[in-house]
């Protein structure tokens, strides 16, 4: 699923929402504008990919989440967001269609307990690009940025939980 919002929430439920599998990409405006939207109510992340960007999302329910999901902050139009874990293997890549304040990320690739470093800028060569996400190819070239660790199940280095 690819959703594109110009004046809106990428992805608005207006109440319980739950992502059980599949690959999501949404795009939301700027804040109080989220990528995802559930109105502080239940946000399941059960299986799937998904990324979106915005100036907000709605957090991620841990204890309804069965997938690890990443809340971080900003980037800029067209730069390339990479995620990698200590042993060196990509778990996002993703190049942002418009600038950001909060970016939210979930996916099995996540694992409990593991450090993994944020690269900003750089290049993907080959790989199938999906509305921005990358899935496979050669990341190279980016800066690193920052590091975070998995210790709880939604883990935010960043960006704007939207409350309501």
């Amino acid at each position: 699923i690819y959703s594109y919002a110009t004046n809106n929430d990428g992805i608005d439920a207006n109440g319980l929402m739950t992502i059980t599998g599949g690959i999501i990409v949404a795009v939301g405006t700027r804040e109080p504008e989220a990528s995802f939207d559930c109105d502080a109510r239940t946000f399941a992340i059960t299986g799937g990919m998904m990324v979106g960007v915005a100036g907000a999302t709605s957090g991620p329910t841990a204890s309804a989440s069965t997938v690890h999901s990443l809340v971080m902050g900003s980037g800029a139009t067209g730069q390339i967001v990479h995620i990698q874990d200590s042993d060196g293997n990509e778990v996002m890549t993703f190049k942002a269609p418009e600038s950001f304040t909060t970016l939210v990320y979930a996916s099995s690739k996540l694992q409990a307990n593991k450090t993994y470093t944020v690269y900003t800028g750089g290049s993907v060569s080959s790989g199938v690009d999906f509305n921005g996400l990358y899935l496979g190819g050669t990341y190279s070239g980016g800066t690193s940025s920052s590091s975070f660790t998995t210790a709880n199940m939604v883990t935010q280095i960043g960006g704007s939980i939207s409350r309501g």
